[in-house]
Protein backbone atom coordinates (compact mmCIF):
# COMPACT_ATOMS: atom_id res chain seq x y z
CA UNK A 1 0.00 0.00 0.00
CA UNK A 2 1.41 3.52 -1.34
CA UNK A 3 0.08 5.60 2.05
CA UNK A 4 0.66 9.02 2.99
CA UNK A 5 -0.48 8.60 6.64
CA UNK A 6 0.44 8.85 10.32
CA UNK A 7 0.77 12.33 9.22
CA UNK A 8 -0.07 13.83 13.10
CA UNK A 9 -0.81 17.79 12.96
CA UNK A 10 -1.03 17.45 17.20
CA UNK A 11 1.40 19.79 17.56
CA UNK A 12 0.93 22.23 14.79
CA UNK A 13 -2.92 22.53 16.21
CA UNK A 14 -1.46 23.15 20.03
CA UNK A 15 0.58 25.92 18.24
CA UNK A 16 -2.29 27.44 16.48
CA UNK A 17 -4.74 27.34 19.04
CA UNK A 18 -7.29 25.67 16.66
CA UNK A 19 -10.61 24.17 17.72
CA UNK A 20 -11.66 20.80 17.16
CA UNK A 21 -14.28 21.42 15.01
CA UNK A 22 -11.81 24.26 12.92
CA UNK A 23 -9.27 21.33 12.92
CA UNK A 24 -11.45 19.19 11.39
CA UNK A 25 -12.60 21.25 8.78
CA UNK A 26 -8.65 21.76 8.04
CA UNK A 27 -7.81 17.89 7.93
CA UNK A 28 -11.00 17.52 5.09
CA UNK A 29 -9.26 20.56 3.17
CA UNK A 30 -5.72 18.74 3.28
CA UNK A 31 -6.85 15.75 2.28
CA UNK A 32 -9.30 16.95 -0.27
CA UNK A 33 -6.40 18.90 -1.65
CA UNK A 34 -4.38 15.72 -1.81
CA UNK A 35 -6.32 13.73 -3.05
CA UNK A 36 -6.68 15.76 -5.68
CA UNK A 37 -3.23 16.66 -6.60
CA UNK A 38 -2.43 12.66 -6.44
CA UNK A 39 -5.13 12.52 -9.15
CA UNK A 40 -4.23 15.23 -11.57
CA UNK A 41 -0.43 13.58 -11.41
CA UNK A 42 -2.30 9.81 -12.37
CA UNK A 43 -4.35 12.15 -14.95
CA UNK A 44 -1.12 13.81 -16.03
CA UNK A 45 1.36 10.08 -16.32
CA UNK A 46 -1.19 7.35 -17.24
CA UNK A 47 -4.15 7.03 -20.12
CA UNK A 48 -7.39 5.03 -20.95
CA UNK A 49 -8.40 2.00 -18.45
CA UNK A 50 -5.06 2.09 -16.66
CA UNK A 51 -5.81 5.43 -15.61
CA UNK A 52 -9.01 4.92 -14.54
CA UNK A 53 -8.19 1.75 -12.08
CA UNK A 54 -5.96 4.23 -10.62
CA UNK A 55 -8.27 6.96 -10.11
CA UNK A 56 -10.92 4.59 -8.43
CA UNK A 57 -8.22 2.90 -5.92
CA UNK A 58 -7.22 6.35 -4.35
CA UNK A 59 -9.00 7.48 -1.16
CA UNK A 60 -9.20 9.43 1.78
CA UNK A 61 -9.22 7.04 4.97
CA UNK A 62 -9.25 9.89 7.22
CA UNK A 63 -9.53 13.34 8.25
CA UNK A 64 -10.14 14.52 11.66
CA UNK A 65 -9.37 16.71 14.14
CA UNK A 66 -5.87 14.35 14.21
CA UNK A 67 -4.65 14.25 11.19
CA UNK A 68 -5.23 12.56 7.52
CA UNK A 69 -4.90 9.73 5.81
CA UNK A 70 -4.93 9.00 1.78
CA UNK A 71 -4.02 6.20 0.24
CA UNK A 72 -3.56 3.75 -2.60
CA UNK A 73 -5.37 0.93 -2.80
CA UNK A 74 -8.29 1.91 -0.64
CA UNK A 75 -8.73 -0.19 2.37
CA UNK A 76 -9.87 -4.18 1.48
CA UNK A 77 -8.96 -3.34 -1.98
CA UNK A 78 -6.58 -5.09 -4.44
CA UNK A 79 -6.01 -2.47 -6.78
CA UNK A 80 -3.25 -4.87 -8.59
CA UNK A 81 -3.67 -2.27 -11.77
CA UNK A 82 -2.70 0.70 -9.95
CA UNK A 83 -0.04 -0.75 -7.58
CA UNK A 84 1.82 -2.19 -10.97
CA UNK A 85 2.20 1.24 -12.45
CA UNK A 86 2.74 2.94 -9.20
CA UNK A 87 5.61 0.84 -7.59
CA UNK A 88 6.29 -1.17 -10.83
CA UNK A 89 6.41 -4.63 -12.52
CA UNK A 90 9.15 -7.15 -12.71
CA UNK A 91 10.21 -10.43 -12.67
CA UNK A 92 9.44 -10.70 -9.18
CA UNK A 93 6.08 -9.17 -9.28
CA UNK A 94 4.85 -5.72 -7.61
CA UNK A 95 7.55 -3.46 -6.92
CA UNK A 96 10.76 -5.33 -8.92
CA UNK A 97 11.54 -3.99 -12.60
CA UNK A 98 12.42 -5.81 -15.94
CA UNK A 99 11.12 -8.06 -18.32
CA UNK A 100 8.87 -10.72 -17.12
CA UNK A 101 7.22 -14.11 -18.13
CA UNK A 102 3.35 -12.84 -18.31
CA UNK A 103 2.25 -16.38 -17.92
CA UNK A 104 3.92 -16.91 -14.20
CA UNK A 105 1.64 -14.51 -12.86
CA UNK A 106 -2.02 -15.13 -14.97
CA UNK A 107 -1.38 -19.17 -15.46
CA UNK A 108 -2.61 -19.89 -11.77
CA UNK A 109 -5.48 -22.04 -10.50
CA UNK A 110 -7.02 -18.49 -9.07
CA UNK A 111 -6.93 -16.62 -12.10
CA UNK A 112 -10.34 -15.21 -13.47
CA UNK A 113 -11.48 -17.71 -16.46
CA UNK A 114 -8.99 -19.88 -16.06
CA UNK A 115 -9.15 -23.64 -18.31
CA UNK A 116 -7.55 -26.96 -18.09
CA UNK A 117 -7.23 -28.78 -21.36
CA UNK A 118 -7.67 -32.24 -21.63
CA UNK A 119 -4.20 -33.52 -20.62
CA UNK A 120 -5.21 -31.18 -17.08
CA UNK A 121 -2.21 -28.17 -18.13
CA UNK A 122 -4.20 -24.56 -17.00
CA UNK A 123 -4.53 -22.18 -20.08
CA UNK A 124 -6.31 -18.53 -20.39
CA UNK A 125 -8.01 -17.30 -23.38
CA UNK A 126 -6.70 -13.49 -23.32
CA UNK A 127 -9.37 -11.02 -24.46
CA UNK A 128 -7.46 -7.95 -26.49
CA UNK A 129 -10.33 -5.08 -26.80
CA UNK A 130 -9.85 -1.58 -28.93
CA UNK A 131 -12.49 0.92 -29.10
CA UNK A 132 -12.85 2.87 -32.17
CA UNK A 133 -11.25 5.88 -31.68
CA UNK A 134 -8.59 3.81 -30.57
CA UNK A 135 -8.51 1.41 -33.24
CA UNK A 136 -9.02 4.10 -36.34
CA UNK A 137 -5.96 6.14 -34.81
CA UNK A 138 -3.63 2.73 -34.73
CA UNK A 139 -4.56 1.91 -38.17
CA UNK A 140 -7.46 3.67 -40.15
CA UNK A 141 -6.90 1.37 -43.00
CA UNK A 142 -7.52 -1.85 -40.50
CA UNK A 143 -10.59 0.61 -38.78
CA UNK A 144 -12.35 0.88 -42.10
CA UNK A 145 -12.36 -2.85 -42.72
CA UNK A 146 -13.42 -3.69 -39.08
CA UNK A 147 -16.47 -1.44 -38.82
CA UNK A 148 -17.84 -2.91 -41.52
CA UNK A 149 -17.94 -6.56 -40.25
CA UNK A 150 -21.22 -7.71 -39.22
CA UNK A 151 -21.37 -7.55 -35.62
CA UNK A 152 -21.48 -9.83 -32.47
CA UNK A 153 -24.96 -9.12 -31.15
CA UNK A 154 -25.68 -12.43 -29.45
CA UNK A 155 -22.78 -13.45 -28.66
CA UNK A 156 -21.24 -12.43 -25.36
CA UNK A 157 -17.93 -12.69 -25.28
CA UNK A 158 -15.92 -14.74 -22.34
CA UNK A 159 -13.21 -16.34 -22.28
CA UNK A 160 -14.90 -20.12 -21.87
CA UNK A 161 -16.11 -19.97 -25.55
CA UNK A 162 -13.05 -19.18 -27.35
CA UNK A 163 -11.52 -21.58 -29.65
CA UNK A 164 -7.44 -22.56 -29.77
CA UNK A 165 -7.33 -20.01 -32.56
CA UNK A 166 -8.75 -17.38 -30.97
CA UNK A 167 -12.78 -17.55 -32.56
CA UNK A 168 -15.75 -17.68 -30.38
CA UNK A 169 -17.82 -20.66 -30.70
CA UNK A 170 -21.03 -19.79 -31.63
CA UNK A 171 -20.55 -16.25 -32.68
CA UNK A 172 -22.52 -14.64 -35.25
CA UNK A 173 -20.92 -11.73 -37.63
CA UNK A 174 -17.22 -12.13 -39.18
CA UNK A 175 -13.49 -11.69 -38.27
CA UNK A 176 -10.79 -9.91 -39.90
CA UNK A 177 -8.49 -12.21 -41.44
CA UNK A 178 -4.73 -13.19 -41.28
CA UNK A 179 -2.04 -10.87 -43.51
CA UNK A 180 -3.93 -7.93 -43.58
CA UNK A 181 -0.87 -6.22 -41.48
CA UNK A 182 2.89 -7.79 -40.90
CA UNK A 183 3.54 -9.35 -37.80
CA UNK A 184 4.41 -6.96 -35.39
CA UNK A 185 7.52 -10.00 -33.53
CA UNK A 186 8.57 -12.12 -35.47
CA UNK A 187 7.76 -14.55 -32.30
CA UNK A 188 4.33 -13.84 -33.49
CA UNK A 189 1.48 -16.17 -34.41
CA UNK A 190 0.10 -13.84 -36.43
CA UNK A 191 -0.82 -9.86 -36.93
CA UNK A 192 -2.11 -8.37 -33.94
CA UNK A 193 -5.44 -7.76 -36.29
CA UNK A 194 -6.17 -11.17 -36.92
CA UNK A 195 -9.57 -12.55 -35.87
CA UNK A 196 -10.72 -8.89 -35.03
CA UNK A 197 -14.25 -8.97 -34.26
CA UNK A 198 -16.83 -5.89 -34.14
CA UNK A 199 -18.71 -6.07 -30.84
CA UNK A 200 -22.48 -4.57 -30.64
CA UNK A 201 -23.65 -4.08 -27.53
CA UNK A 202 -26.70 -1.87 -27.59
CA UNK A 203 -29.74 -0.80 -30.12
CA UNK A 204 -31.68 2.49 -29.69
CA UNK A 205 -34.19 3.43 -32.73
CA UNK A 206 -33.26 6.02 -35.26
CA UNK A 207 -36.50 6.98 -37.19
CA UNK A 208 -38.54 3.80 -36.89
CA UNK A 209 -35.36 1.75 -37.83
CA UNK A 210 -32.98 -0.30 -34.84
CA UNK A 211 -29.63 0.63 -35.24
CA UNK A 212 -26.92 -1.59 -33.99
CA UNK A 213 -24.16 0.45 -32.22
CA UNK A 214 -20.72 -0.41 -31.81
CA UNK A 215 -18.90 -0.95 -28.52
CA UNK A 216 -15.77 -1.51 -29.41
CA UNK A 217 -13.21 -4.27 -31.25
CA UNK A 218 -11.66 -7.01 -30.08
CA UNK A 219 -9.57 -10.13 -30.85
CA UNK A 220 -8.32 -13.43 -28.64
CA UNK A 221 -5.59 -14.85 -28.30
CA UNK A 222 -4.79 -18.35 -26.32
CA UNK A 223 -1.66 -18.18 -22.81
CA UNK A 224 -0.52 -21.76 -22.46
CA UNK A 225 2.55 -22.80 -20.38
CA UNK A 226 4.14 -25.13 -23.39
CA UNK A 227 5.06 -21.32 -25.48
CA UNK A 228 8.52 -20.93 -25.66
CA UNK A 229 9.49 -17.33 -24.64
CA UNK A 230 9.82 -14.33 -25.64
CA UNK A 231 6.11 -15.19 -26.24
CA UNK A 232 4.01 -13.28 -23.33
CA UNK A 233 6.99 -11.59 -22.74
CA UNK A 234 6.37 -8.14 -20.69
CA UNK A 235 9.13 -5.39 -20.98
CA UNK A 236 8.36 -4.72 -17.21
CA UNK A 237 6.37 -1.40 -15.63
CA UNK A 238 8.80 0.91 -14.74
CA UNK A 239 7.53 2.55 -11.10
CA UNK A 240 5.86 5.73 -11.62
CA UNK A 241 6.11 6.49 -7.75
CA UNK A 242 3.30 9.49 -8.01
CA UNK A 243 3.14 8.41 -3.94
CA UNK A 244 6.52 10.01 -3.32
CA UNK A 245 5.55 12.92 -5.69
CA UNK A 246 2.95 14.06 -3.38
CA UNK A 247 4.70 13.98 -0.69
CA UNK A 248 7.34 16.21 -1.50
CA UNK A 249 4.76 18.78 -1.94
CA UNK A 250 2.88 18.06 1.01
CA UNK A 251 4.95 21.13 3.05
CA UNK A 252 3.19 23.36 -0.03
CA UNK A 253 -0.12 22.10 1.06
CA UNK A 254 -0.09 22.53 4.89
CA UNK A 255 1.40 25.80 4.78
CA UNK A 256 -1.92 26.54 2.16
CA UNK A 257 -4.29 25.03 4.85
CA UNK A 258 -2.94 26.11 7.88
CA UNK A 259 -0.98 29.25 6.95
CA UNK A 260 2.28 28.68 8.67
Amino acid sequence: MVNIKRLSLIDLIEGLGLGKQDQKQRSRQLASMILAEWSAEARSALKGSVQQSYLRSLSINKADEYGVSVSLPKPGQSATIALMYELGMGPGGIGTTGPYDMRKFMLQEKTRNIRRDKKGNLYLNVPFKKSAKKLQAENPDIYKKAKKLAPMISFHANAHNVTPQGSPRGAKGNQLPRGLVPKKAPHHATDIYAGMRRQASAYSNKQGRPVIQTSGYITWRRMTIDQKPPKWTHPGIKPLNLGDRIFRILPHMINHVYGV
